[in-house]
């Protein structure tokens, strides 16, 4: 055999060894990512197909279909069977693709069919809250609720409690949707989301005192512990400010002294005006009628 032929055999021999070996590393590759990629487990679920702003709204088979969800990830409440849905009344507003839960809708028809399990719907007519944010209080919105009554034995005869807090919005007037003005000129009542106790608590006070409305912020969730606020909280607060006013006065004074640039009459005069024994005039607003009450000076 000659020595051409033998290099011929070798480098033949180095080829097919090199093509195995990639091969090989092919095929182990492939069973690698094989093996790593995992089965995801999905389920069928109920999804909007429809952008519904509405509250209110009846569901209709082509307002919903089934699509297939991981099924890792899906929340309590999903609704697979379109059965569950049509039919049914919309309690919140959804979005075309939304997930429907067994949360966003329910039987029966207008505020009936919006109130969620376990909660009440309590009115409060116009007379009973403050006019002030009246116009801007919208199906949807949350709120807290102030109460103001009358007590002899408090210093002052009047005191204001925060009642409930964060409190959710069902209806303006008879309106479960809001208008597209976002306002409301004439508000007769608004209808709240409460539980049975705080309904009976609303009751009681309602018949008793002035109840007013305070809009929030829907993301702010925090509750409060301020205390009840009476009319000798109000007065020590005109005081502070009056003691603050005076002591800016008594600065002013002494730079003018400093500077010899008003006569001391001017300074006497303007310091006796620092004092008045006037009683205060306080602006009230019960309903939509505005009042004003005086209360002394200590």
């Amino acid at each position: 055999m000659s020595i051409r032929t033998l290099i011929v055999i070798l480098v033949a021999i180095g080829c097919g060894g090199v093509a195995t070996y990639g091969m090989f590393e092919v095929v182990k590759t492939s069973r690698e990512r094989s093996v790593a990629v995992p089965i995801v487990e999905t389920q069928r679920v109920v999804v909007s197909t429809v952008d519904v702003a509405l509250v209110g709204t009846k569901i209709t088979s082509d307002m919903v279909k089934l699509e297939e969800w991981p099924k890792d990830y899906l929340p309590d409440g999903y609704l697979s069977s379109l059965d569950e849905i049509v039919g049914e009344t919309l309690r919140v507003p959804v979005r075309d693709g939304e997930l429907m839960l067994t949360g966003k809708f329910g039987a029966g028809n207008g505020m009936a069919a919006i109130v969620e399990p376990g909660y009440r719907a309590f009115t409060i007519h116009t007379p009973s809250h403050s006019s002030g944010v009246a116009g801007f209080v919208m199906p949807g919105d949350t709120v807290d609720v102030l109460l103001t009554r009358d007590d002899k034995e408090i210093e002052g005869g009047s005191i204001t409690t925060a009642l409930l807090q964060n409190v959710k919005v069902l209806a303006s007037d008879q309106m479960i949707n809001a208008p597209e003005q976002n306002a409301i000129k004439t508000l007769k009542s608004v209808t709240l989301s409460v539980s049975p106790e705080e309904g009976k608590t609303l009751t009681l006070a309602q018949s008793g005192g002035t109840l007013t409305l305070m809009l929030r912020n829907k993301e702010d969730l925090e509750m409060t512990a301020e205390g009840a606020i009476t009319w000798k909280d109000i007065q020590r607060a005109e005081s502070y400010a009056e003691e603050q006013l005076g002591l800016a006065q008594d600065k002013a004074d002494a730079d003018a002294r400093s500077s010899d640039s008003v006569s001391p009459e001017t300074i006497r005069l303007s310091a006796g005006k620092r004092k008045s024994n006037k009683p205060f005039k306080i602006r009230t607003l019960r309903g939509l009628s505005t009042g004003e009450v005086h209360a002394p000076r200590t």
